[in-house]
């Protein structure tokens, strides 16, 4: 796969959305800061409980867990964001439900999937951690990960692990 140009990369970036779940305001906001200098579009939140509620209502192609929050574990809040209970009915059931007025083509079922997956899509997850204890790796990785790394305050780490997701 070739390497995508600077004005390609930017280009990405500007169209991705971002969750960053940090209960340190100072590096949450520094953080996300940095991210939106880049160009990428960033919510934040302080709380598990506020970002499970935010993913409700907004759909995101990233979540950026950065610590252990007071109100859940890194590997809870995963599980809960990739659960399929998290969405509300079934990619069939709401084939047969789509507004053929709201599609392109009235006919074309495999346009209607594509319009509903893409409102339905799971968001990709990076959990940064302190620790490399591989049982509380395992248990990240179970519960739906994508990317894990150590340097939870790096931003140039955040950064690759960001590209590795989207691009």
């Amino acid at each position: 796969m070739a390497a995508l140009s600077e004005k390609e990369k930017n280009r990405k970036y500007r169209e991705s959305k971002v969750l960053l779940i940090d209960e340190n305001t100072q590096e949450r906001n520094n953080i996300a800061s940095r991210l939106r200098m880049q160009g990428i579009s960033v919510d934040s939140m302080s709380s598990g409980f506020q970002a499970i509620n935010q993913i409700e209502h907004t759909q995101y192609d990233l979540i950026i867990v950065m610590r252990t929050l007071q109100d859940m574990i890194e590997s809870e809040i995963i599980t809960l964001i990739k659960s399929p209970l998290n969405e509300s009915i079934s990619t069939a059931a709401m084939i047969e439900d789509v507004e053929p007025t709201t599609l392109p083509n009235q006919d074309n079922k495999l346009e209607a999937i594509k319009v509903i997956s893409q409102k339905s899509r799971t968001p990709k997850v990076i959990c940064c951690i302190d620790k490399l204890d591989s049982k509380y790796v395992d248990e990240i990785a179970m519960a739906g990960a994508d990317c894990l790394y150590q340097s939870r305050y790096n931003f140039n780490e955040i950064l690759k692990a960001i590209d590795k997701i989207l691009f």
